[in-house]
């Protein structure tokens, strides 16, 4: 890898950040690429000039996905080359595609010294879980992540899930975990579990100066604001404001063509190239 200017990272959410859905196409009349297949069928899409202003961007500085999805799910994503992932809601370190086991066991660690331990939360879930369930096999309906510290619940698995979630939320804000209802899917964490903290850690370990951020929805809300500059798709459930938070003026692919095209822009301004 070329040598980069440590002076920025630009950590960034995926989907419905940087990469979209066929329905956010509809009305789009930009040129685009697919980037992501699942099954055989095409997934998510970018646009042919976001692509490129990527490549471009990862050339001058550090762009480090980051993301709620495993290794495998983001591995299906074709994303131009770049060192530094961060997965399972920056709970998992990847450098160069391999993980850095070593930063786990740190996190995980940290998770121990704050809040109620993960066992007792998974053990609580899990109760409330079986009364809504078909079936006794809590591997239907939930999947504990990051050494339990970032837990995943498909709603679309029961027959009344906003009731389901609803209650899960209650339980475990009592105990100051953070949730998050994403469609059918509920993501349950650990308050250290969260991109903020990694972005922030990994900013401190590479010796940048400037963090830039970007992302979407709730489990990106600490990321956007702890970012010096933060980016917002105008399409996003998530609604902050801020000095140094941006909403786009364009949504879907075209929005996360614009928030590359503004760091990109911002990179050159300041004399990242």
């Amino acid at each position: 890898m070329n040598s980069k200017s440590n002076e920025f990272i630009f950590t960034s959410d995926l989907d419905g950040t940087l990469i979209y859905s066929q329905r956010y196409l509809d009305e789009q009349t930009l040129p685009t690429l697919c980037v992501e297949e699942y099954q055989e069928k095409p997934l998510s899409f970018m646009t042919i000039k976001a692509i490129d202003d990527l490549i471009i961007l990862n050339r001058l500085i550090h762009f480090i996905p980051t993301t709620s999805r495993t290794q495998s799910q983001l591995e299906r994503i074709r994303l131009p080359e770049h060192q530094y992932d961060l997965v399972e809601n920056g709970m998992r370190l990847l450098v160069d595609g391999v993980e850095d086991l070593s930063w786990h066991t740190e996190r995980v660690k940290e998770c121990k010294t704050k809040g109620i331990p993960k066992e007792e939360v998974a053990e609580k879930l899990s109760k409330i879980i079986l009364d809504f369930s078909k079936n006794n096999n809590l591997d239907n309906y939930i999947r504990f992540l990051a050494s339990g510290t970032f837990i995943f619940i498909k709603g679309s698995a029961f027959d009344n899930p906003q009731i389901l979630f609803e209650q899960i939320i209650s339980s475990v804000k009592k105990i100051g975990w953070k949730t998050d209802v994403q469609g059918s899917k509920l993501y349950v964490y650990h308050p250290l579990a969260d991109k903020s903290v990694a972005a922030l850690k990994l900013k401190e370990k590479l010796k940048a100066k400037v963090l830039i951020t970007a992302g979407n929805a709730e489990t990106d809300s600490e990321l956007v604001k702890s970012g010096d500059m933060g980016f917002i798709p105008n399409n996003a459930l998530l609604k902050l404001q801020g000095e140094s938070i941006t909403t786009t003026r364009n949504e879907g692919v075209g929005a996360g063509e614009e928030i590359i095209a503004s760091v990109l822009s911002k990179i050159k301004w300041k004399g990242g190239d």
